[in-house]
């Protein structure tokens, strides 16, 4: 930044830099005691940003998020409440409570955050800033507004208190309220936007086929290998020549051990799978362009591919993007197991009988 003099840097802080605050709500100025390697990660940056501002001139705004929860969240691993909530909503599954489900929490909307860090590029001076609602809310308190949304369920599972829990936490947001940045959406609104969206994954509108490629879709797979967002097709964000694509395609297509299947809704190109044989295994993966994944037609789209081509091995393996939850259901209904996992796919494989 110093190099390019860059005019300002907005960092994505966290109220993990807190660790166990003395005294609630934690204010800008309270002490930072981070008690977790995020918190530590976190409070180390915000001193290498001081350090740059003194001595390099570096103008910053340090955004210390409290608990962002919203649509497009991760629903899995190491994530908040709200998000573990939604999921075995979700799954049909009890919400579980750990301990008494007093612990508090401060919990944002992530439109609202995304407001606050927008504007927060408009501040002339270097500062702090708590970004939440500024309300405790207790796990007990959101349990009794999920529950409105569970009908199988009336009652939490109920587990012992967790090793290591921070206690209650919230923090003071008045610094940045007086800047004119509102809070717009309320908890329960919030909630009920983020289970509508996760929901929406599960449900697909138009009719999804598939067809095998030819030679008249060159141009158009040119066009998605070019996308970033097609990370595989592009060479994990390599971009190539159309000669190179030209025998790539011409490759695939006279290749008796690769099938190219093009993914239509209600006869519109969306998508393309590939299923590359090799010696008795079957290699699947699926790219849908930017705008229709997440829908539930990548999923959809597999099931057609798995039952209706005929392409037969003793051996499948499949590799589906981590944020495609509706694929990753397919596969585990089909009786897929997960072999790996990383930021990008997860991949599951399948013996069969030829």
């Amino acid at each position: 930044c110093v190099k390019h003099k860059v005019k300002k840097l907005i960092y994505a802080s966290s109220v993990a830099v807190y660790g166990r605050a003395e005294e609630l709500p934690a204010l800008e100025s309270s002490l930072l005691e981070p008690i977790y390697s995020y918190g530590i990660a976190k409070c180390s940056a915000e001193s290498y940003l001081k350090y740059y501002s003194i001595y390099y001139d570096l103008d910053y705004q340090i955004l210390r998020y409290a608990n962002v929860y919203g649509p497009r969240q991760p629903i899995y691993g190491e994530v908040g409440v709200i998000a573990i909530y939604t999921d075995r909503l979700i799954k049909g599954e009890k919400l579980i409570i750990f301990g008494d489900g007093k612990h508090q929490r401060d919990y944002i909307y992530v439109s609202d955050v995304v407001d606050f860090t927008v504007q927060s590029m408009k501040f002339r001076e270097s500062s702090i800033y708590n970004i939440g609602r500024g309300i405790p809310v207790t796990v007990n308190e959101l349990f009794r507004i999920f529950q409105k949304y569970d009908t199988e369920h009336k009652d939490a599972l109920r587990k012992p208190e967790r090793f290591g829990e921070i206690g209650s936490f919230y923090s003071d947001v008045n610094r940045a309220l007086n800047t004119g940045w509102k809070i717009k959406v309320g908890l329960e609104q919030g909630i009920s936007k983020t289970i509508d969206y996760f929901n929406s994954l599960y449900k697909s509108d138009g009719k999804i086929s598939l067809r095998e490629a030819n030679s008249e879709d060159e141009d158009t797979l040119f066009e998605w290998r070019n996308i970033d967002e097609l990370v595989a097709l592009s060479y994990y964000k390599k971009k190539v020549t159309i000669t190179e694509h030209r025998q790539w395609f011409q490759n695939k297509l006279s290749c008796n051990l690769c099938t190219l299947l093009i993914v239509q809704l209600d006869g519109l190109n969306i998508g393309l799978i590939r299923m590359d044989s090799k010696r008795s295994e079957c290699e699947v993966t699926i790219y849908l362009i930017p705008g229709y994944g997440g829908k539930g037609y990548g999923s959809k789209a597999l099931s057609i591919a798995l039952y209706k081509m005929d392409i037969k091995c003793k051996s499948y393996i499949a590799k589906v993007q981590t944020v495609n939850i509706p694929s990753q259901k397919l596969f585990e209904k089909l009786g897929f197991k997960e072999t790996s996992r990383d930021t990008a796919f997860i991949v599951y494989q399948k013996q069969t009988t030829q």
